[in-house]
């Protein structure tokens, strides 16, 4: 039995300019991870990471104080199948659909420039739509957007690519994103497609979703796990290390 360790990447930079870069929580959150891992799994045989700068930030962090069995750092393989959705390019196609018709979404998109909180309920409106679209939306059709098969296709590709190419026994990060890791998750459980949001908007920063598997079969061990953080956190000197955004 190998495992697969599913990361969300540590806290980036909401609200910035750059919101792709870790701020500088979430450099400590993956750091810290990476010490948790260290002491609870033991050697990490590989790191893998999506493209996107907060996910290969994120690895590096892990990567300072996991080793491999034999004490050497682990190399980071970079699988661009695991970044995150496009909301940004939803939010650019889909919010002037869904504000046309629904006022309450329009004042909430205002709010979102600045607030967290209303980020994500426009956020939940847009996923939920962006699943529900035919295949011969203009959207999907002009490719602007990737559709939602497609998006889930690529995701748990990626995730059953790696675990086969993993030895027995071996112990595998894989660093990614909230809605990857959810539809991923989504997928191994069998729940239908409605099922992905609720697991996306859960997700902590950092928290880690462990997938056992042997041979072509991959099953949740356990989801979203962040109770490390916590506690790690309040040991240095106090440290508030659980974030959503």
């Amino acid at each position: 039995m190998s495992t697969l360790f599913l990361i969300r990447h540590a806290q980036a930079s909401f609200g910035t300019d750059d919101y792709d870069r870790l701020s500088l929580t979430g450099h400590k959150q993956a750091y810290v991870t990476g010490e948790y891992l260290h002491a609870s799994a033991g050697a990490i045989d590989a790191i893998y990471a999506g493209s996107m700068r907060r996910q290969i930030e994120t690895a590096e962090g892990i990567a300072k104080t996991v080793r491999t069995k034999d004490g050497k750092v682990p190399e980071i393989k970079i699988d661009s199948r695991l970044n995150e959705v496009d909301a940004e390019g939803q939010f650019k196609h889909l919010v002037p659909i869904l504000t046309a018709t629904d006022a309450e979404i329009a004042a909430l998109h205002e709010e979102s420039k600045k607030s967290s909180r209303s980020y994500q309920k426009v956020l939940a409106r847009v996923f939920t739509h962006w699943q529900d679209l035919p295949a011969d939306d203009s959207s999907l059709e002009s490719g602007h957007l990737e559709s939602w098969p497609a998006f889930a296709g690529r995701v748990y590709g990626a995730v059953k690519d790696i675990a086969r190419s993993a030895g027995s026994g071996a112990n595998t990060v894989v660093v990614s994103s909230g809605g990857s890791i959810a539809t991923v998750t989504q997928h191994v459980i069998g729940l239908p497609k409605a099922g992905a949001y609720p697991l996306f908007e859960a997700l902590i920063n950092c928290s880690i979703t462990r997938l056992l598997h042997t041979g072509e079969r991959i099953s949740l061990s356990s989801f979203n796990d962040h109770s490390y953080l916590h506690s790690l956190g309040k040991m240095r000197n106090g440290e508030n290390l659980v974030t959503f955004r």
